[in-house]
């Protein structure tokens, strides 16, 4: 038998809880509905997980529900540092915003877009008709050392080329499992014992690039700056247009033979 008080207490329990779920933003209380926080506690996240998140979003932007303007500084940058650019891959490329924007602007070269959930790649496929290839593939692959010691090969996915002109890397630093650990757990131990998956991640990336790595400035997370300042990449501050929040990106030359 549960006793009187114990059901007082379980009661004052969820009393508090839902006291401290109406404290939060509607977007907060979304976005923990929606399990986007899982990726966060997870030592890897499985693609299906991705999938039942972006399904269930119902916006045409993806669980984030961006917008068509989403990382404008990035393509700006892009287009104005590369202007006449080759080819291009976007790592993280979700459904595809960003993709057609720069098909749009520069028809000649090749856009590739890889995203490790199967859902988003289907929507940037039908965002972007016109690219070179979308295919399914999980960013974190690359902190495995054989597969970034073998990164002059070909450590993406089938389908995409070994090299491109750039790299685009857009708001998905935040989700890579470090050393094997949850992203929340990897912002607790020191960064040292971090620093080895990160240098295997930074040095593949830029493997694959013949001119540059471009990084969004993830909202200028203290994790991601660290991993990008201890890897040596550089700010860029972008001026006149973008005065609020994405006036910078950061970039690092690449490796790749041209």
């Amino acid at each position: 038998m549960v006793s009187g008080r114990t059901r007082r207490c379980c009661g004052g329990i969820a009393v508090l809880a839902c006291l401290l779920l109406l404290s939060l933003r509607s977007e907060t209380r979304r976005r923990l509905f929606r399990l986007h926080w899982l990726p966060y506690v997870l030592p890897q996240s499985p693609a299906w997980l991705w999938d039942l998140m972006h399904t269930s979003a119902n916006h045409e932007g993806g669980m984030w529900r961006y917008g068509p303007s989403v990382q404008a500084e990035v393509t700006r940058y892009v287009l104005e540092r590369h202007a006449g650019y080759a080819s291009a891959l976007d790592v993280g490329c979700n459904v595809g915003f960003m993709l057609a924007r720069l098909q749009e602007a520069n028809p000649r070269a090749r856009h590739y877009g890889t995203d490790i959930s199967p859902t988003v790649v289907a929507a940037a496929r039908a965002r972007c008709p016109q690219c070179a290839a979308v295919v399914p593939f999980d960013l974190a692959a690359l902190l495995d050392e054989e597969t970034a010691r073998q990164a002059g090969v070909h450590p993406l996915a089938a389908g995409l080329p070994t090299a491109v002109d750039v790299v685009l890397v857009s708001d998905v630093l935040y989700y890579m499992p470090y050393g094997h650990l949850p992203p929340a757990l990897g912002r607790l131990v020191p960064s040292a014992w971090l620093r080895p998956s990160q240098h295997r991640l930074f040095d593949a990336l830029a493997r694959l690039a013949r001119r540059e790595v471009i990084f969004s400035d993830h909202e200028d997370n203290p994790g991601v700056v660290d991993f990008l300042e201890a890897n040596g990449a550089k700010r860029v501050q972008l001026r006149g247009r973008n005065r609020g929040r994405g006036r910078s990106v950061w970039t690092v030359a690449g490796r790749a033979p041209t």
